[in-house]
């Protein structure tokens, strides 16, 4: 049977190094595709060159330095500006990584693309599914449905453990260091909003749900709504970041009950498949998150969900993602 040929990115991590092996197992060519997005550390370059030689592939080496900036690391300064929680990973899936792929694809003819997400493509029914083992599917939900239909996800059946184990036999000589939570930040994210946005560093005040002041904060850059570490206040009961109002550069902040919503708008749909007015669905608010049932009701360039129950932890700046089964209808923006 003719297989047919594959464009892989790989980051240097162990998921996109076994997702290109699986792939040449199962007879495909392939070539390998990385993205220069900041200053990477040599190891990070070294380790994908070395993926390559061992399975003797060639790889395609793309600078994108000044798009990543603009894209991914302006929207991510700029949302925690407005107090909101940016999700660069989504983003940069949607506007860098993927493109980037697709584009490469293209210029070699080639078939497909493929990645090491564990997420599940499917068909023109179903673009994008959960995996079967681990999940990622939240965050390739924004990713442009027609790169979707070209893209294979050989991990879809796997979990991390199963990957690791794959790993030690067939590359042993390369060493895997974890991944970052966000790749061009080592740990100081705050650091870098403030040094864009000095007065996102500035204390202020915290106050209650009912408007009584109860302590100082060091600067919204370093919260996020839900967040209960670094909360300096004269309460001697648990609390979290109710609400962030920059412009006032306000904390609220209230007890785990006083954080508890029951429904959320979002802006920015993008539809995988149609969705259905008035229907319930299951629903993701942060990639960890337990699905949960809500009510879905459309709205021009947005729409409004209303839970079955109250949720703890529902963020401005964060994605909502709609599924049905396993298979995802779509996200937006939550507000």
């Amino acid at each position: 049977m003719f297989k047919k040929r594959v464009v892989v990115g790989l980051s240097g991590g162990v998921d996109s190094a076994v997702a290109a092996f699986l792939l040449k197992e199962q007879g495909y060519t392939i070539t390998g595709v990385m993205g220069i997005f900041s200053d990477v550390e040599e190891f990070q370059l070294n380790r994908v060159r070395l993926v390559c030689e061992q399975l003797e592939i060639d790889l395609i080496e793309r600078e994108m330095i000044e798009t990543f900036s603009r894209e991914v690391v302006d929207y991510f300064v700029s949302e925690y500006k407005k107090g909101r929680t940016p999700n660069p990973c989504i983003v940069c899936n949607r506007r860098i990584k993927f493109p980037l792929l697709e584009s490469v694809r293209e210029e070699l003819s080639y078939d497909f693309i493929a990645t090491g997400h564990y997420a599940k493509t499917s068909d023109e029914i179903y673009p994008l599914m959960r995996g079967k083992g681990a999940d990622q599917a939240y965050f390739l939900s924004r990713v442009d449905k027609d790169i979707l239909l070209k893209t294979i996800l050989p991990l879809e059946n796997l979990e991390k453990k199963q990957v690791v184990e794959k790993s030690k036999k067939i590359f042993t000589d390369i060493e895997w260091l974890s991944s970052r939570d966000i790749c061009f930040v080592s740990k100081d994210y705050a650091g870098l909003v403030k040094s864009r946005y000095p007065d996102t560093g500035k204390s202020g005040p915290i106050e209650d749900t009912f408007g009584v002041l109860i302590g100082t904060h060091k600067g919204v850059a370093h919260y996020t709504v839900g967040q209960r570490r670094g909360l300096d206040t004269s309460m001697s009961v648990p609390l979290y970041v109710k609400s962030i109002i920059p412009e006032e550069n306000l904390l609220v902040v209230g007890t785990r009950d006083e954080c508890l919503t029951s429904s959320l708008s979002a802006t920015h749909p993008i539809w995988l498949l149609p969705p259905e007015d008035g229907k319930v669905y299951k629903v993701q608010t942060y990639s960890t998150q337990t699905p949960f049932e809500a009510k879905l009701t459309l709205k021009e360039n947005q729409f409004h969900l209303d839970f079955s129950r109250p949720e703890f932890q529902i963020t401005p700046g964060q994605l909502t993602v709609i599924y049905e089964n396993d298979a995802i209808i779509g996200s937006g923006w939550i507000e």
